[in-house]
């Protein structure tokens, strides 16, 4: 590949893209079913690809009166629609359940630690009010222990 004086690399020798593209989307929703149902229309034929920057999309080159207006897809070395592979990843019904009993566990582990919290207080408080009232009457804590 050759540089040009600004250390930019040269148009002519950037190499045209090979192999495939892969295209990876997170979830199955609506969005991604629309992309990967519109580049298969494409591919087979049954729809152009409207909206598609790369592959309808024109750059202008020179002046606006030289009509030199190629396709971006032809201009730029990128991937052909042929030439990609669509996939997605989607959380499973099944791992969806796991995650909400872990977080319900969680939630009732919580709870129950604050509870244990709370009835631990509580029963201090009490067994201090007995002890109050214990050395108000002036019962020895011998005797007490002997009861």
């Amino acid at each position: 590949m050759s540089s040009n004086a600004a250390g930019q690399q040269d148009p002519a020798s950037i190499k045209p893209a090979k192999g495939k593209l892969g295209i990876m989307t997170v979830g199955m929703g609506a969005v991604c079913t629309t992309l990967i149902a519109g580049v298969e229309a494409v591919r087979k034929g049954l729809a152009k690809p409207i909206g598609s920057l790369s592959q309808m999309g024109t750059i202008r080159l020179g002046k606006r009166t030289d009509n030199n207006t190629p396709l971006i897809k032809d201009f730029v070395p990128i991937a052909d629609l042929n030439d990609t592979l669509n996939g997605a990843t989607q959380a499973l019904a099944e791992q969806e359940k796991k995650l909400g009993q872990l977080k319900r566990v969680e939630i009732a582990d919580a709870k129950a630690a604050k509870q244990a919290t709370k009835d631990e207080k509580k029963r201090q408080k009490e067994e201090e009010k007995l002890r109050k009232k214990k050395d108000q009457k002036g019962v020895p804590e011998d005797e007490d222990q002997q009861n």
